[in-house]
C-alpha cells in the first residue's frame, strides 16, 4: 500500500495523494476513509478530515470506529464540534 509507505517516510503529502485517489475510485472503503482522515489529521488538515467523516457518520451513526476517530479528530483540533 503506497499511501503506508509514503507516510511512514514523513511524505504526508504523497500519502495525501494516493488516497485522495483510491477515495475518489471507492468513496466507502472505510479502510481507505480511515487512513485517509488520519493523514489529513497529521497534516491538520481539521476541516476536510471532518467533513469526510461526517458523511461517513451519516450513513453509518454507530460505528464505534468511526465515532472514535470523529473524538479523535475534535480534540486534536481544539474543536467542541
Amino acid at each position: 500500500f503506497a499511501a503506508l509507505l509514503f507516510r511512514q517516510e514523513g511524505d504526508y503529502q504523497g500519502a495525501e495523494r494516493v488516497l485522495r485517489g483510491a477515495y475518489e475510485k471507492e468513496p466507502t472503503n472505510q479502510a481507505v476513509l480511515s487512513y485517509f482522515v488520519s493523514v489529513l489529521r497529521s497534516e491538520k488538515k481539521f476541516k476536510e478530515a471532518k467533513e469526510l467523516l461526517e458523511k461517513l457518520l451519516k450513513v453509518e451513526p454507530t460505528n464505534d470506529r468511526l465515532l472514535f476517530e470523529y473524538a479523535t479528530l475534535l480534540h486534536d483540533s481544539g474543536s467542541k464540534k
